[in-house]
């Protein structure tokens, strides 16, 4: 899925992000480890240093289905939900 906005908030906290990283490349890790792949596949999507690491907050506009296939690039509806502020 691809997403559409244009209210993109960059805060760059670096280490601060650390952990989240961590527990989602765990996460990511037992799930491809199901099909066979080693745990070392995803450290290259993972190993970033902390000063490179930043979190994008925005509004998705538009969102688009990017799995190959004959429905690539179709729009996805968007269902609004509400977040604590």
């Amino acid at each position: 899925m691809s997403f559409v906005g244009n209210d993109a908030i960059v805060r760059g906290s670096g280490a601060a992000w650390r952990p989240l990283v961590t527990e989602r490349h765990e996460a990511f890790r037992l799930q491809l480890n199901r099909f066979g792949f080693p745990p070392e596949y995803t450290d290259a999507w993972y190993h970033a240093r902390d000063e490179d690491l930043v979190a994008i907050r925005f509004t998705p506009m538009v969102a688009r289905n990017q799995t190959p296939g004959p429905g690539t690039g179709n729009a996805i509806t968007l269902k609004p939900i509400e977040f604590e502020k």
